[in-house]
């Protein structure tokens, strides 16, 4: 049984509670847990210094994005929105290779509304998930990829295949 409640953030080991929530395979309320863990994961990271509220490993955090990662497979489209931002939060970096890896995968139309999601995100490593399809084969994706990083202030003559990631290094934060 899950024992998240609202003033779940303040309690001590409310991220692990969580985790174990989602890994035991709770239903109800997933989504919104997993949104909680992304909560918690952001304000650990950007409050790592001084902050004695709660602690958060390594460990638990590669758990906690494994757990959210897997729920991609089954999710809807609304669902994965939440998703990716959860996996951002807990770890840009494998969120920016677990993205591009499962776009590739995914139909047209929802390619285009991930990267309408993902240009708002505020992690460059988004913005690389949105570059790799710059040469998508579908003409609407690439499309929809161009104007997103030009909506992100990437001017289209910098996004070449050599000087990409060099411009979006440039272009954000």
């Amino acid at each position: 049984m899950c024992h998240c409640s609202a003033d779940a953030p303040v309690r001590p080991r409310v991220f692990q509670i969580a985790v174990e929530c989602l890994e035991a395979g709770v239903t109800c309320g997933k989504i919104q847990i997993m949104m909680l863990l992304g909560e918690l994961a952001s304000e650990f990271v950007r409050s790592l210094k001084g902050f004695r509220g709660y602690r958060i490993d390594d460990s638990e955090l590669e758990r906690a994005f494994d757990i959210t990662s897997e729920a991609w497979y089954e999710a809807n489209q609304e669902d994965r929105e939440i998703i990716a931002d959860t996996l951002f939060r807990i770890n840009c970096d494998r969120a920016a290779v677990f993205l591009q890896s499962v776009m590739v995968d995914m139909d047209p139309w929802s390619r285009v509304h991930m990267i309408e999601q993902l240009v708002t995100m505020p992690t460059r490593r988004a913005l690389e998930c949105i570059a790799r399809f710059v040469e998508d084969e579908n003409e609407m994706v690439r499309e929809a990829a161009l104007m997103a990083l030009q909506a992100a202030g990437i001017p289209v003559e910098a996004i070449t295949p050599t000087n990409r990631n060099e411009s979006l290094d440039r272009g954000t934060p």
